[in-house]
């Protein structure tokens, strides 16, 4: 028999519900990309929406009501974007009419993709089946190394990065092409968050045993510092910056 996975999610008032069965064999039909559009951006109102793209047979839902009164459909709603051409095909979308959230998004016409496959917003996926997805290495692990720098990000037809299966690195979400939001970008570049760096490192004892792993994350700050990582069992040093 095959190993499945089970994954899981639903909506914050968990009205509507779902599971997504990726078998182990299959998992690199499954791919975690994120989508920085210009249609996108408009109907998620966010710069930028995580998507977990899956063989529609994978995905399976239901929805439960609250109260006497609500239905199927009013619980499921469905909204159909207009496609960005004249030619194009609308994208469905559909999310909970009560709490608003947005789950999945369907369109047959999208070039990057095949009717049978279906984007599932990767918030909507419970902390557990985001973990899984790493275990998979679908979604890449935030703590892993970058690839190769001469390798291209691979984008879709919306804008989007694909980020799965070791296609790409992890921090593929902070190269996307044509962003196209200068504004947004510099508000983040001259904050906090555009000033925040990560240096990891560790060494072992002579005898083997004992190992230190370390890690500094700095934010802000107005000038650079450095750390250097010296071999063997003598201490790292960090230079000191003078207020």
């Amino acid at each position: 028999m095959e190993d499945l996975n089970h994954l899981h999610g639903s909506c914050a008032c968990e009205r509507n519900q779902y599971t997504i069965i990726i078998p182990t064999s299959s998992t690199s039909l499954a791919q975690v990309f994120f989508d920085n559009s210009v249609a996108n951006r408009r109907s998620q109102a966010t710069p930028v929406t995580a998507w977990l793209r899956v063989p529609l047979d994978f995905y399976h839902s239901t929805t439960y009501a609250h109260f006497p009164d609500e239905t199927h459909h009013s619980i499921r709603r469905t909204f159909h974007t207009p496609a960005a051409h004249p030619a194009g095909l609308p994208t469905r979308r559909q999310f909970c009419g009560y709490c608003g959230t947005h789950l999945t998004a369907w369109n047959e016409g999208h070039e990057a993709h095949s009717a049978d496959h279906l984007d599932i917003t990767l918030g909507s996926l419970t902390g557990e089946s985001v973990r899984r997805l790493q275990e998979l290495a679908i979604l890449a692990d935030a703590d892993e190394e970058d690839g190769d720098e001469g390798d291209e990000d691979d984008e879709d037809s919306m804008g989007g990065v694909i980020a799965s299966s070791g296609r790409t690195s992890a921090s593929a979400a902070h190269r996307m092409h044509n962003r196209g939001m200068p504004y947004f970008e510099e508000m983040v570049e001259n904050s906090r968050l555009g000033r925040i760096k990560r240096q990891k490192g560790g060494h072992s004892s002579r005898d083997g045993r004992m190992t230190v792993h370390w890690e500094v994350v700095e934010i802000g700050g107005d000038e650079p510092t450095s750390i250097e990582t010296s071999s063997g069992g003598e201490s790292n040093k960090r230079q000191r910056v003078d207020e």
